[in-house]
């Protein structure tokens, strides 16, 4: 592992295009309409004086928009990625759910000590960029380190690296405390935050562990006639609409709660304001310590939806009566 001081990250993704390591870079820009910043695709070096690396777009998780550049092939060219670590997590859950082509990528992410209107980020204790190609390391220290494996044309420099290691424990400790306060008042009040759902699935369509072409609770499966209806109200006693919110997170959480990546996308785009991302924590948290698995870590890590055996879980196992 090679280390490498630089004092203006832009001028350092030019310099990987200038050596050929990348031809292209996905980072994020302002939109067209000057309004929000988006992950783009550019081969033009300039643009990235325009880009703020380290900055996030709101209500987009740009691995997301990776598996859809790579939905049909790999990229043609070596194209640099440049994520936040809980991104990163996501592009390394994607390739193990067959979602992402890696091959020509190149992931470029930052240390990152969360943003202010992302409340889930001051409970993430997972803000240090591991298995990136290129780590971008900024914490405690004056100035950036690039940590690589990549051959640079830079002057090594491993600098006064010291630092950085009591600022990620002071960060740690303090996210940790904010995580354990949080998941205690989610789980005291789950029932109660759902209720306000109005079943938009916006927390589905921006999520980018929810790949599948056609959702279950989207499909013709949950639609019925008016008779049906009017005979479920009359067993029911009243039939509250929008119906099957509840049935709708239980779902996504059976679906994907144990590679949730606490990325915060789903919260933000949520119009009745529900802490989806914070409900999704307090339930993979507890899903990570059974099966031991930590999303987006080790690629030979199988996913324990995915490797099922016959013979577990016995301590759960309850008999049926």
């Amino acid at each position: 592992m090679k280390y490498y001081k630089v004092e203006n990250v832009k001028d350092f993704l030019k310099n990987l295009m200038d050596e050929k390591i990348v031809e292209a870079l996905i980072l994020p820009l302002k939109s067209y309409t000057e309004e929000a910043y988006n992950p783009f695709l550019i081969k033009d070096k300039s643009l990235i004086d325009k880009s703020e690396p380290f900055t996030f777009c709101k209500g987009i998780n740009t691995a997301r928009e990776v598996s859809k550049l790579t939905f049909k092939g790999a990229l043609p060219f070596k194209t640099g990625i440049v994520l936040k670590p809980c991104e990163l997590r996501a592009f390394r859950e994607l390739i193990k759910l067959n979602q992402i082509n890696p091959e020509n990528l190149v992931t470029i992410c930052c240390d990152c000590n969360g943003f202010e209107d992302r409340e889930i980020c001051e409970m993430c204790v997972d803000f240090v960029p591991d298995y990136a190609d290129v780590k971008i390391l900024s914490l405690g220290l004056e100035g950036y380190y690039i940590e690589t494996d990549l051959e640079l044309q830079l002057e090594e420099n491993s600098g006064n690296l010291e630092n950085i290691e009591k600022e990620i424990l002071k960060i740690l400790d303090e996210k940790r405390k904010n995580r354990d306060k949080k998941l205690s008042e989610i789980k005291s009040n789950l029932k109660d935050l759902l209720k306000n759902c109005i079943s938009c699935h916006n927390c589905m369509r921006v999520c980018p562990i929810c790949f599948c072409q056609e959702c279950f609770f989207d499909s013709p499966a949950l639609k019925n006639d008016s008779v049906t209806y009017l005979m479920r109200a009359s067993r029911k006693n009243g039939l509250d609409f929008p119906e099957n919110k509840l049935l709708f997170h239980l779902g996504r959480m059976n679906h994907m709660s144990v590679s949730c990546v606490n990325c915060g996308v789903c919260e933000e785009v949520c119009p009745a304001q529900i802490p989806v991302s914070q409900i999704f924590v307090a339930a993979g948290d507890e899903l990570k310590k059974l099966f031991n698995y930590q999303p987006g870590k080790s690629l030979e890590d199988k996913i324990p939806f995915t490797c099922y055996q016959h013979d577990e879980l016995h301590d759960f196992e309850k008999e049926y009566k």
